[in-house]
């Protein structure tokens, strides 16, 4: 694969002496945040006077993202969860198999969420298949081992249930 020599050169932004993201610092020589005229927080959020300017390279980095993903495939492209469906399955157990897989996928990388959705789809082949009915009547115990290697997946072990379960009764 060729690279574009633009992209090897670039170097992170630098930030102008005075303006970079230390806190104020109050007499007794400790930051203090409410001592500083500019609160922390990310840029491009809607400040009190209405919304931000855009930082001064974004053009630049969108131009470059842009042209690396059109070269260059990111794990989403290939496991993300719109990946992670029984493309088989009939449109409602689809669309829930996708809200697993959304759920599974905050704070766990593409692979881990890949990993946990095939798991499911293998405990469930033979028994009907990843479906709201079958993730509710599972045991905390069993779903937990088939989804132990995303991010929290205690509270999401409880969370998936609760929600097949609240699913199946409103929707049965």
């Amino acid at each position: 694969m060729r690279r574009s020599p633009r992209l090897l050169s670039i170097a992170p932004p630098t930030v102008p002496p005075g303006e970079g993201s230390k806190p104020a610092e109050t007499k007794g020589g400790k930051a203090d945040c409410e001592a500083s005229e500019e609160k922390p927080g990310r840029r491009g959020r809607t400040g009190k006077d209405g919304p931000l300017e855009k930082p001064r390279d974004f053009d630049e980095v969108w131009a470059i993202v842009t042209e690396l993903r059109a070269i260059r495939d990111a794990p989403v492209d290939t496991m993300g969860c719109h990946m992670l469906t029984d493309f088989e399955a009939e449109p409602e157990d689809r669309r829930f198999q996708l809200l697993v897989a959304v759920m599974l996928s905050s704070q766990t990388k593409d692979q881990e969420n890949a990993k946990a959705m095939h798991n499911l789809h293998a405990y469930f082949k033979g028994k009907g298949g990843l479906t709201r009915k079958n993730l509710a009547g599972m045991e905390e115990k069993e779903l937990d081992g088939q989804i132990k290697g995303v991010g929290f997946h205690n509270t999401k072990t409880r969370n998936l249930i609760r929600v097949a379960n609240l699913l199946e009764d409103r929707f049965h």
